[in-house]
């Protein structure tokens, strides 16, 4: 797996060997080219970051800021390790070995965030769950959030965040959301 465009293009990114379920090259160029301008210069969040290629392909796109949410341990080695690329290129990171929901009650950054990147496990609860406790604490406070679940899975906007897009791609589905920042 690589790094699809922008300044840290081409490089190579590990992958966890924890059963993690990287986002694929052509999900994320789709979902890039769609998202853009939507975080150019800010702060991006990538929740269940596993590999952290979500977040890591908007810094290399121009984003300035992210955090990387991860909860296991191996896949925050993993993570750890390929985001001395971005720390080369000036770009400032921060990972927190926590669940996810714990991360929105305790350190969401001040200012909020231009785009979350959320790429729970298919299937699992919690990646809902945050979604709505995210929409719950931060939905004035964020841009865009991008939520991928398995293909025909139905994803609500919650209350706070509007349904903006749906994008399928074989047995992936991308929905995005709008808050209320810009």
């Amino acid at each position: 797996m690589r790094i699809i465009a922008g300044r840290m293009k081409g490089r190579r990114l590990l992958v966890p060997k924890n059963g993690a379920r990287p986002t694929t090259d052509r999900v994320r160029e789709s979902l890039f080219a769609v998202l853009q301008d939507e975080f150019e210069d800010g702060v991006v969040i990538d929740l269940f970051a596993g590999s952290g290629s979500l977040g890591l392909e908007a810094l290399s796109r121009g984003a300035q800021r992210a955090h990387f949410v991860e909860l296991s341990r191996r896949g925050v080695d993993v993570l750890s390790r390929n985001l001395e690329a971005a720390r080369n290129e000036g770009l400032e990171t921060k990972v927190f070995k926590e669940k996810v929901r714990y991360y929105l009650r305790n350190h969401w950054p001040e200012g909020g965030a231009d785009l979350v990147l959320m790429d729970p496990p298919y299937g699992d609860e919690e990646g809902v769950k945050s979604l709505k406790l995210l929409a719950e604490l931060h939905a004035s406070d964020v841009g865009v959030v991008s939520f991928e679940s398995a293909g025909g899975e139905e994803i609500t906007a919650p209350e706070g965040l509007k349904l903006h897009r749906v994008m399928n791609f074989g047995d992936t589905q991308v929905t995005i959301f709008r808050g209320g920042k810009r």
